[in-house]
């Protein structure tokens, strides 16, 4: 049914054409680009209403209808798949997606490189750097689903690829045996050329990243890299792999005896057996514990001026056993801390205003009322009751306002009126006023 003749809001309508397929790829393509409804129907002219465009999008937007329960403690461990929503007002809600072993942890983890404003991630940074700086935005932690250590890859690739890309800011939407075709393509250029032989270890040669430069291939337009670890595994297994560990713990050996497929905890365990990550743990310890000595204890101060985090800070002052190795520290810190704690309880410190000048006006006395003072104007000597913030609006006080208002209808009076004015006074609102003082 069409609208009324003279209808007013027949302009803001969207005329109701049959959407092809075409213009679907497209509008779903919008949609994975960011936009939403109101933005794509701006851009297509409003040659569609929401209904039509909402309908033509193939992937629903991750809500909180699709996660199975909100993270509010961080207590127990968690295996599964988990998400980090950033919500803002008449904005559409921005999701990441990942998966952990221990998802508390992950978490924790995830949330202090945010706030140091140093996560990988640019555009997740950028996203939680709006929604932290606003008081009407916030962001929540959900977990989505909860599953075996064996099936965290699968799901949380299945999870991702569920859900709109232009609600999502993961940095990778595909599964992995859609790269099948360019690990074909690659593993021609795959060579003795391209490695060095060194102590059974085949060293890649290109060194600009930590696993070495990978091949780039590009099929119809479309590009991958290829990591020659993961390609050289490819190529004498047949299978793509989820996690990659060198048994080698070199991580530019491409030699497949070296390489092992497993999982994020088989890679971590691997990790933290190999005789460097040891070293980096004892050097850490030490580190730790000079800042532990120069700072004090103080925990902002040392998470402020060193790369520890506060998950940190916790875990290795327990590993340490600093409390108990520095007694002295440790009571100087939980007095401060108790100090700090009696000295909030007293509420927010006042400042003194008595005695203090704002513009014309003295503070003779200080919170006659909640939130008030009491003024007195330095030129007339007119007392005035109210907040600071108001006070330092008036330059001048009522009275003296009216004052030079008097003086300036007494240069426009005559002589008869003058001498009436020396008998009775002058009078200006509410203010009477002498002779004497207006000349």
């Amino acid at each position: 049914m069409g609208r009324p003749i003279g209808s007013k809001d027949s302009k803001k309508r969207g005329k109701k054409y049959a959407i092809n397929r075409k213009t679907k790829n497209l509008i779903n393509n919008l949609f994975s680009s960011g936009l939403n409804s109101s933005q794509i129907q701006e851009k297509m002219n409003h040659e569609f209403t929401h209904a039509q465009i909402k309908g033509a999008k193939e992937k629903p937007d991750l809500s909180i209808n699709h996660v199975s329960y909100e993270l509010t403690e961080f207590k127990k461990d968690i295996c599964g798949v988990y998400t980090i929503g950033l919500f803002q007002i008449g904005k559409r809600a921005k999701w990441y997606i990942g998966s952990s072993v221990n998802i508390c942890e992950r978490i924790r983890s995830h949330i202090s490189t945010l706030k140091k404003n140093k996560h990988y991630n640019k555009e997740l940074q950028q996203e939680f750097n709006k929604v932290y700086s606003n008081k009407n935005s916030k962001y929540k932690l959900f977990v989505l689903q909860e599953c075996a250590e064996s099936e965290l890859y699968t799901n949380e690739n299945k999870l991702i690829k569920r859900f709109c890309q232009g609600c999502l800011l993961n940095k990778w939407f595909t599964d992995k045996e859609e790269f099948r075709p360019f690990y074909d393509k690659a593993a021609k250029y795959f060579n003795p050329d391209r490695y060095t032989i060194e102590n059974d270890c085949w060293i890649w040669k290109t060194t600009k990243r930590s696993y070495g430069r990978p091949i780039a291939v590009t099929i119809y337009d479309d590009k991958k890299d290829i990591p020659p670890h993961r390609l050289s595994y490819y190529i004498e297994h047949g299978e793509i792999p989820d996690i990659v560990r060198h048994q080698c713990e070199n991580k530019r050996c491409v030699n497949p005896k070296h390489l092992k497929n497993g999982s994020y905890s088989d890679n971590a365990k691997d990790i933290q057996n190999s005789p460097k990550y040891k070293e980096d743990m004892k050097n850490n310890r030490e580190e730790f514990e000079q800042l532990w000595l120069q700072y004090r204890g103080d925990k902002n101060l040392i998470t402020d001026n060193s790369r520890f985090s506060v998950y940190m800070y916790y875990k290795l002052k327990s590993q340490l056993k600093l409390s108990t190795k520095y007694p002295e520290i440790e009571e100087e810190r939980r007095r401060k801390n108790q100090q700090k704690r009696s000295e909030g309880s007293r509420g927010p410190k006042r400042e003194k205003l008595k005695d203090k000048i704002i513009n014309n006006w003295k503070c003779i006395e200080e919170w006659v009322a909640e939130r008030s003072h009491k003024w007195e104007c330095m030129q007339c000597g007119c007392t005035r009751q109210t907040a600071k913030y108001t006070i330092n609006k008036y330059s001048d006080c009522k009275r003296c306002n009216a004052k030079k208002r008097a003086i300036e209808i007494l240069s426009d009076l005559t002589a008869s009126d003058i001498e009436e004015i020396k008998k009775s006074g002058l009078w200006v609102g509410q203010y009477p006023f002498r002779y004497e003082e207006l000349i």
